[in-house]
């Protein structure tokens, strides 16, 4: 995770710092893992020794991500040249730059996504291990891995040391991790190997498999739709946080570390429930169920409940208000995967295979959710409508997994709990008092109009006879004559005969209308 902050600033620096160009350095990141865990599923169980292939790859990266800050620096001369070549096109400009980034960083990406599979298949093959339980461990544990490699990068690393240092120094600890598995990987190949059946944790009859074969697209496609609304969240709750804060650095810090600290604390929770395979449908059930009416709990609160910790600019209570409003809902998100993988895996030999196309597929619907929800959703049909959308689906993914992978409840008690938790989404979403973000827009102030666009809030609001201008809560101008006249005066007064004039932000056009004066 410390990569992908470190190669979004970089990013930011190549191909611009807006909404559009960061989501698309984002896609270019989880793509490639995606893609890696893919790819390395496949072949894991091909590996005489996963563990091996770990470390090779593990070194790999390192290497590969430390040459990028050099690779960046030759990138910025090219940019240039793509500006030259799109003219004012700035789509083409998007695409082509977007595309030089993802040449910089999409081969390292790959590799970082084939990881996991690898290691799971060791565990399985070599050490006799619980399929089941051995990949909710590793699960639990490279997320919080994720989790203090984020904190570490962006409070520490990258403001004091700056990114190139930050990239290097993640570099360093991925090649003594990449070259401690391949000494580890050494000796365990001299010790007696346990050839102890792995254990799976799952009936292996002939019916069994044969359900599993057919319902297996079905896991699958609800784990991507999970995916879709777990990044779709994330930007959700980004755009929340500006409504109660002025958004920093560290609330995009704090807020995926809130996320990968809750995912951290749910994969590990999962790993101490005793291995009972039924309940692993109800479970996953549960936590999509439980997502959606956290998250409208959450984010339909009135505007008084947030006025203790509101404004506030305090790095501390910022990063308390990431974890009240993300850290439980991610917890029940973080659940999902191994619970998911239990459900999936039904032979021990493709146990890394299994873990890297579930990876593979929550990637695709996390990169999916994202781009559909910050770039189409968001400004189409409002962060109220968006809301709706994203719990609507987690609770049909809950809903659904109840009625397709749970046999031992009775389909009558299944229609009670899909009709029941539908009325109460209803009830919750549509009876709230809260107008989102209107209420949180305004104010104290009487609302004339607002909008919401793919990278903030507009508002006008009314106090007494002053009609104000706030971009993100911030005040652009008012009605009346203010101050902003004088930002014309100035510059006319000094240059004898002006042709061109460029006002860089218009606010209320004070400033323009002065200028034409």
């Amino acid at each position: 995770m410390g990569y992908e902050l470190c190669w979004i600033r970089k990013g930011a620096l190549l191909i611009g710092a807006t909404p559009q160009a960061l989501s698309s350095v984002v896609a270019v990141f989880f793509g490639g893992m995606a893609v890696g865990a893919y790819l390395f599923g496949l072949l894991s169980k091909r590996a005489k020794n996963p563990l091996l292939w770990y470390g090779i790859i593990e070194c790999t990266v390192a290497v590969m991500a430390a040459v990028t800050p050099f690779l960046f620096a030759i990138a910025g001369e090219t940019s240039a040249l793509v500006y030259q070549w799109s003219g004012t096109s700035q789509s083409i400009q998007l695409i082509a730059r977007s595309a030089l980034v993802a040449v910089l960083i999409l081969p390292s990406c790959i590799l970082i996504g084939g990881t996991l599979p690898l290691l799971c298949q060791f565990f399985v093959n070599n050490r006799g291990a619980d399929v089941r339980f051995a990949a909710g461990k590793l699960y639990a544990i490279n997320t919080a891995g994720a989790f203090l490699g984020c904190m570490l990068c962006g409070i520490w690393l990258i403001p004091t040391w700056g990114i190139d240092f930050a990239i290097w120094f993640n570099a360093l600890v991925s090649f003594i991790a990449g070259t401690a598995v391949i000494l580890l990987s050494k000796m365990l190949s001299s010790l007696p190997v346990d050839n102890s059946p792995p254990l799976v944790g799952c009936s292996t009859s002939t019916a069994d498999q044969t359900k599993s074969g057919k319902t297996i697209f079905l896991m699958y496609l609800l784990f991507f739709w999970a995916g879709f609304t777990a990044l779709g969240y994330e930007i959700l709750w980004v755009r929340f946080l500006s409504l109660i804060i002025n958004n920093t650095v560290y609330t995009c810090i704090f807020s995926l570390g809130a996320i990968l600290l809750g995912i951290a604390i749910g994969g590990w929770l999962v790993c101490l429930i005793k291995d009972q395979s039924r309940l692993d449908a109800q479970l996953f059930a549960a936590a999509n169920i439980f997502i959606c009416f956290a998250v409208l709990s959450i984010l339909l609160q009135p505007v008084s409940a947030w006025d203790s910790i509101r404004e506030s600019r305090s790095v501390p209570m910022q990063a308390l208000l990431c974890l009240v409003i993300i850290l439980i809902p991610s917890i029940a998100s973080g659940a999902s995967f191994p619970l998911a993988y239990r459900m999936v895996v039904a032979h021990a030999i493709n146990s890394g295979r299994d873990f890297g196309y579930l990876t593979a597929v929550n990637t695709l619907g996390g990169i999916v959710g994202s781009l559909l929800v910050g770039f189409y959703l968001l400004p189409g049909i409002g962060m109220f409508s968006t809301l709706a959308a994203l719990t609507f689906i987690s609770l049909a993914i809950g809903v659904g997994t109840l009625f397709f992978f749970t046999e031992e409840i009775q389909l009558m008690r299944k229609g009670f709990i899909a009709c029941g938790t539908l009325v109460l989404w209803i009830g919750i979403t549509f009876s709230s008092n809260t107008r989102l973000p209107a209420d949180f827009l305004s104010g104290t102030n009487k609302m004339i109009e607002f909008a919401e666009g793919v990278s903030a809030f507009i508002a006008v609001t009314v106090r007494g006879e002053d009609v104000t201008l706030e971009i993100d809560r911030m005040w652009q101008g008012i009605n009346n004559k203010g101050h902003q006249i004088m930002a014309a005066h100035i510059p006319m007064i000094l240059h004898q005969d002006p042709k061109q004039i460029m006002v860089i932000g218009m606010g209320t056009g004070q400033t323009a209308r002065r200028f034409l004066m």
